[in-house]
């Protein structure tokens, strides 16, 4: 078992899994909004919540 988590192809599986996340995270930023407009997309607090409709009496 821990044969296979130390192994070889999993630390080439992890890079390239990590080469791809940076790569189209890039390309994410590139578009007309930029930086701030990805960074609100993504880790914004209604990213994670989605819309709230709560009324506050």
């Amino acid at each position: 078992m821990f044969a296979f988590i130390g192994g070889f192809h999993v630390a080439i599986v992890s890079m390239v899994l990590l080469l791809l996340l940076t790569w189209l995270s890039t390309l994410e930023q590139t578009g007309p909004g930029g930086l701030y407009w990805t960074l609100k997309k993504y880790f914004s607090f209604d990213a994670l919540c989605g819309e709230t409709d709560f009324e506050w009496s």
